[in-house]
């Protein structure tokens, strides 16, 4: 019966988990931990000394306008789809064979590996970050800090952070495209400054199969010189 089954011309790779958690989710909790380590400097002035501070929250989804934020805080939520850019074959990742058994209940055991992760896309996502903060000096501190938390080195444009364990750890490549800041007549809040952000980010789209190990042969062929 193949009704509504897959048909496959080729070799099937069973999963060895069921994924549980996809790559949109791993990108926004990655940055969302990346911002909370971001340590922010509002300038103190002729008559202040400078003061150091931290975003208290972040938020995953937009704040709910019923409760109070906690300034200084950040939201951050999907801009646009997430596009997946399919590689010309999926294929297993090599440095990964044995890497996560024991996610899925297996002894480590280097001689016989069990699992491999495979990556089948690479996914490009934008996302919108606000920050919202109580004054504008705070509002300054962190558009001043954006160009190094998002340009920390100079291999390449955007910042590589380390990925959310429960996605394989897979890095992800978060790139600073525009800042706003954003003053509105209407604001839910008074004495609230927003600057808003727009992040692109990268990550590979990656699930973790049984592996297939090959066993190498070897054999003998002997010739007659006299045949």
């Amino acid at each position: 019966m193949t009704f509504g089954r897959p048909l496959h011309a080729s070799r099937v790779f069973p999963p060895a988990t069921v994924q549980v958690l996809g790559p949109q989710q791993a990108i926004a909790e990655t940055v969302g931990e990346y911002l909370k380590c971001a340590v922010f400097r509002v300038h103190g002035g002729d008559t202040a000394q400078a003061r150091d501070f931290v975003l208290t929250n972040i938020f995953l989804e937009w704040p709910d306008p019923r409760n109070a934020l906690p300034y200084p805080c950040a939201s951050i939520e999907e801009a646009t789809d997430t596009f997946h850019e399919a590689q010309m074959q999926p294929h297993p990742v090599e440095e990964s064979i044995g890497v996560y058994d024991c996610m899925v209940g297996y002894e480590p055991d280097p001689s016989f590996p069990k699992t491999a992760l495979w990556r089948t896309a690479e996914a490009t996502l934008d996302l919108q970050v606000d920050f919202w903060l109580s004054s504008k000096a705070e509002r300054i501190a962190v558009e001043a800090q954006l160009g190094h938390l998002f340009n920390p080195g100079q291999e390449r444009t955007g910042v590589l952070i380390g990925g959310h364990p429960k996605y394989y750890s897979q890095p992800v490549r978060a790139t600073l495209l525009s800042t706003r800041q954003i003053d509105e007549q209407d604001t839910v809040y008074p004495n609230e400054f927003r600057l808003m952000t727009m992040i692109r980010c990268e990550v590979a789209v990656v699930d973790l199969r049984i592996a297939v190990l090959l066993t190498p042969r070897t054999t003998v062929e002997a010739t007659d010189p006299n045949d």
